[in-house]
């Protein structure tokens, strides 16, 4: 019955949107200024001051650093940086809340160009997902980092994997817990369902935002545990700062 609600209201949301987009201008989703051109969601103005970290081309940056003794990862990086009150706070909260598909793809798109550019996503076999678990996925009625996956995978040619991985326990939000109870709240919670895909593979695990890396550790260690020879990198559209 849930489910049925969710899903009604889910084709709602995504007419709604469809009929406000054929009878007014698309705009910024930032500024309000009518996108020109070739410009899809976010106006070269506003994509420009974005804050890029420009970790792909810096070896030991921090997002790899925070996976130090904790999981295998061979190398990682987040495109921006995620400080409240900020543009892409903006971004995030209409990307996994307010139903901005397209923009998911977008943001996933500004990924791919990039990381093909720094040729961080050489060599690189498989995009994975940061899977959602099936409840939440159903109220959502999307998972954005699948979104942001496909947008990569649009420049990249990098195929997507989205059913090697599976989230069986629902967690609590990661919002305001140390660094010890998000750990604690992600230990266990993935499930290799398609092992023998990521046999001697590169793989790319892709999220929307990494605040201490508890997220991926699981992922990462559930494909280093489960998986043979299997080489671990990790892209997230932010990194959440706090200073």
């Amino acid at each position: 019955m849930k489910s049925s609600i969710y899903k009604n209201i889910n084709i709602i949301k995504e007419v709604s949107t469809a009929l406000f987009d054929l009878f007014f201008p698309l705009h910024c989703t930032f500024c309000n200024n009518e996108l020109i051109g070739n410009e899809n969601g976010i106006c070269r103005q506003c994509e420009a001051e974005l804050p890029q970290t420009y970790y792909d081309v810096l070896k030991n940056n921090p997002i790899e650093q925070m996976f130090w003794g904790r999981a295998n990862i061979t190398k990682a990086t987040s495109l921006f940086f995620y400080r409240k009150g900020e543009k892409m706070q903006q971004l995030l909260k209409k990307i996994k809340y307010h139903n901005y598909k397209n923009l998911a793809n977008v943001a996933g798109q500004m990924m791919g160009k990039r990381l093909v550019y720094s040729g961080f996503s050489n060599n690189i076999d498989l995009i994975i997902p940061v899977p959602l678990h099936q409840k939440k996925l159903e109220k959502r009625g999307y998972n954005q980092s699948l979104l942001l996956a496909e947008g990569i995978s649009k420049i990249t040619n990098i195929p997507v994997a989205n059913q090697v991985a599976i989230r069986i326990t629902e967690t609590d939000t990661q919002t305001k817990k140390s660094r010890f109870e998000r750990y604690s709240n992600m230990k266990n919670v993935f499930q290799l369902i398609q092992k023998n895909a990521l046999h001697n593979k590169s793989v790319l695990l892709v999220d929307d935002v990494i605040t201490t890396g508890s997220t991926i550790e699981s992922l990462a260690s559930c494909i280093e545990k489960e998986a043979q020879n299997t080489q671990i990198n990790v892209a997230t559209l932010a990194y959440a700062v706090f200073s």
